[in-house]
């Protein structure tokens, strides 16, 4: 039909360009085979143009209403079969073609919804990942987790792995949660030890793995037998020391050990010797001056981090230099807390200089704690560093 009402419109023009610029100009165009339509002067160019400038604003239309390329695609397909299929031939087929455009324009709205224009599904994961730091700092490990589970979701490549990597950890970390009962407490340990040995599994050359898998055993520690307890101090010891070989700068490995070597150098020799006895396995010896080491190995890479300012201030504690530890301890409790781990821990600090020099510090008063929470930061001084 549209061909037809060209045809007449194309042979009303030609009549008009005859009587108007003559006989002879116009056959010779016909002759040398250029169509009527690509005359440049005239009506003509105007009416070429509308109907160009016509089908460029359809199309752009039809881009706009599906930015998803799935859906563009399937609303195109069902254009063509649309045009391809005769008037009256087929009404199922034209009803089918309409359900697919309006599911094409459905998935493009959809994909925005979930991604705004403008912004890659790399950045997004980034976003969230910053995100999840943020609440780690507010002491919100549970807002943090649902960050990075989020981004673990959409990511790929290294901040995948990273993503996972944060859920290890903040499940850890919502275990000192003391609203919750211990089964729960043990539970979120026993997740993040798990997500925590898939990533060794997957990654065993990367010291970050060894490390978070280390400190969730080291948490589940608190909440095991005494005999698990002993079969899970050596694995905190044996996959530390795999991230110390993998990476000698770690400052988390070392800080890791540090709390090993003091742990251990509490136990004394009768206690040894009983583990030995009724659990059939050996429980090494420590030594103060040996975690001292490692602290200040680890405070010196990494001199940001509170936890191994504050270690260095409880090992000059054991050691009896009372001094030092003081100077060490109340420095580290004026430093930056990064997540509930630090919290926790700033809390024992706090209750080391409380025995050290009563209440003369000003910083003390910035940390009021209960007796239970004394308590859990000492078991969580364990976890978090064994």
């Amino acid at each position: 039909m549209h061909a037809a009402v060209d045809g007449c419109r194309t042979k009303r023009k030609t009549r008009e360009i005859r009587e108007s610029d003559g006989k002879k100009r116009l056959d010779q165009q016909e002759g040398d085979g250029e169509p009527c339509v690509q005359a440049q002067q005239g009506p003509f160019a105007s009416i070429v143009h509308a109907v160009t400038a016509a089908k460029s604003a359809a199309r752009d239309a039809t881009r706009r209403a599906t930015p998803f390329h799935k859906g563009r695609k399937k609303l195109l397909k069902s254009a063509r079969g649309a045009q391809a299929t005769p008037q009256g031939a087929n009404e199922q087929s034209w009803q089918d073609n309409w359900r697919d455009r309006i599911a094409g324009v459905v998935n493009g709205i959809q994909w925005q919804d979930r991604h705004p224009r403008g912004k890659s599904v790399h950045a997004r994961a980034k976003e969230l990942l910053e995100k999840g730091i943020a609440y780690e700092k507010q002491l919100q490990p549970d807002k943090a987790l649902q960050c990075f589970e989020e981004a673990y979701s959409i990511a790929e490549g290294s901040v995948k792995d990273t993503a996972r990597l944060r859920v290890a950890k903040n499940m850890a970390d919502m275990s000192m949660d003391l609203k919750k009962t211990n089964a729960e407490r043990q539970k979120l340990c026993t997740q993040a030890a798990e997500i925590a040995q898939e990533l060794v599994d997957t990654m065993p050359g990367e010291a970050n793995n060894q490390v978070a898998l280390s400190c969730c055993l080291g948490r589940l520690a608190i909440f095991s037998s005494n005999q698990m307890k002993v079969k899970l101090a050596s694995a905190v010891k044996k996959h530390a020391e795999l991230a110390e070989c993998i990476d000698p700068e770690n400052d988390l490995a070392l800080h890791i050990l540090g709390r090993w070597q003091n742990e251990a150098a509490q136990v004394n020799r009768f206690v040894r010797a009983l583990i030995r006895v009724v659990y059939g396995d050996s429980l090494g010896s420590g030594s103060h001056e040996k975690a001292l080491q490692y602290f200040q190995k680890a405070s010196e890479l990494n001199p940001r981090r509170l936890v191994h300012k504050l270690e260095v201030g409880r090992t000059y504690y054991f050691m009896g230099l009372h001094d030092l530890a003081t100077l060490h301890l109340e420095e580290a409790i004026g430093m930056e807390v990064e997540d509930i781990t630090d919290h926790h821990l700033c809390r024992e600090g706090v209750e080391l200089l409380r025995k050290l020099n009563g209440r003369r510090s000003n910083r003390l008063r910035m940390y009021p704690f209960s007796t239970e929470e004394t308590h859990l930061g000492a078991a969580v001084a364990v976890g978090a560093s064994s």
